[in-house]
C-alpha cells in the first residue's frame, strides 16, 4: 500500500486565484514581512498639502503695509499744505493791519496742524519782520510770539509778546517833539544825551526804564560838564529835576499792548510789549 504524499505548504510566491487575479502571498513562518513601499523617509514630518504656500500671505501683508505708508504720507503732505496756506494768510492779514517792510515771515508751531484747526486753537505763532509801524510807533527787527491763539471770530491770543527796536532816529524825533534840545547817541551802556549848558558841553548818560504806569523814561546815571564828571544832585537846584529823568512819550502801542521792558543797544532801545487776551486782526 502506497502512503499518500505529505501536504504541501503554501508557497511564498504569488498565489493565483481561480479567477486568475494575483493575491498577496503568505509570508513564510518566521520570515521577513514585506510592506508596501512608502516612499523616502520624511523624518516624521508631514508635508504641506500640495499648492499651499506662505508666499501669498506675506505678499498680502506687504501690500497692507505699503497702503498704510502711502495713506500716512498723504496725510502728512495735506497737513503741511494746510499749514503753508495758513501761514500765508496770516502774513497777508498782518500786512493789511500794520505797515510792514517786506514780507513778514510766519511760523506756526505744533504737529499735526490739522488737529489744532479741528480744536480751533493754535499752540504757538511766531512772526518776524525787518520793520513794522503801527499807531505811530516805528520798530525795527520785529518779532511777535502769540500763544494759544483761538480760531474763533475775532481771533484772540491768550498771551502775546512783541519785541522790536526803537531806532535812534525815531527816539530823536520823540525827544524833539517834547521840545528838548538834546542830541541822542545810543549804546549798550546807555543813551547819551548831549546839549550845551553855561557855554559848556553837557553830556548826560541815561538808562531806559519802564515806569509804573507803563511809560518809557530815561533815568540819569552820570553827568559830564565841560569834560568833568559832576554829581547830578549838585546841578538839580540850578536846573531842577529835568536832568534827573527824561520822559519819552510813546504813541499808542499796537493791539493794546503795554510796555514791559526796555534795554539799550547800539542801534536804539529794544522794547518788549506784552498783553493777555489780545484780539488779533481777523
Amino acid at each position: 500500500m502506497i502512503a499518500p504524499p505529505p501536504p504541501r505548504r503554501p508557497s511564498t510566491s504569488t498565489v493565483h486565484s481561480a479567477a486568475g487575479d494575483a493575491a498577496p502571498a503568505w509570508p513564510a513562518p518566521g520570515g521577513p514581512v514585506s510592506r508596501p513601499f512608502a516612499g523616502p523617509h520624511t523624518g516624521g514630518r508631514r508635508r504641506a498639502p500640495a499648492g499651499r504656500t506662505y508666499g501669498g500671505a506675506v505678499r498680502r501683508l506687504v501690500g497692507v503695509l505699503l497702503t498704510l505708508a502711502l495713506v500716512a504720507s498723504a496725510v502728512v503732505v495735506l497737513d503741511r499744505v494746510a499749514l503753508a496756506l495758513a501761514e500765508r494768510e496770516v502774513a497777508s492779514r498782518l500786512s493789511d493791519y500794520v505797515d510792514v517792510e517786506g514780507d513778514p515771515d510766519v511760523r506756526i508751531s505744533g504737529f499735526p496742524f490739522l488737529t489744532q484747526v479741528l480744536a480751533r486753537e493754535v499752540d504757538d505763532v511766531r512772526v518776524t519782520a525787518p520793520s513794522a509801524a503801527s499807531g505811530g510807533v516805528q520798530l525795527a527787527d520785529v518779532e511777535v510770539r502769540a500763544h494759544d491763539v483761538g480760531l474763533t471770530q475775532p481771533p484772540t491770543a491768550a498771551e502775546l509778546e512783541l519785541t522790536g527796536t526803537l531806532p535812534q532816529p525815531a527816539l530823536q524825533e520823540l525827544l524833539d517833539a517834547r521840545g528838548l534840545d538834546l542830541a541822542v547817541d545810543t549804546g549798550t551802556d546807555g543813551l547819551r544825551l548831549a546839549t550845551e549848558l553855561l557855554g559848556q558841553n553837557l553830556e548826560v548818560l541815561t538808562e531806559p526804564e519802564v515806569t509804573d504806569s507803563g511809560g518809557l523814561q530815561l533815568r540819569t546815571v552820570s553827568l559830564t560838564l565841560g569834560g568833568t564828571q559832576v554829581d547830578a544832585a549838585s546841578l538839580a537846584p540850578l536846573l531842577g529835576d529835568a536832568l534827573l529823568t527824561f520822559d519819552v512819550a510813546l504813541p499808542d502801542l499796537p493791539l493794546g499792548l503795554t510796555l514791559a521792558a526796555a534795554r539799550p543797544q547800539d542801534d536804539g532801545v529794544r522794547l518788549t510789549l506784552t498783553g493777555e487776551d489780545v484780539v488779533l486782526p481777523g
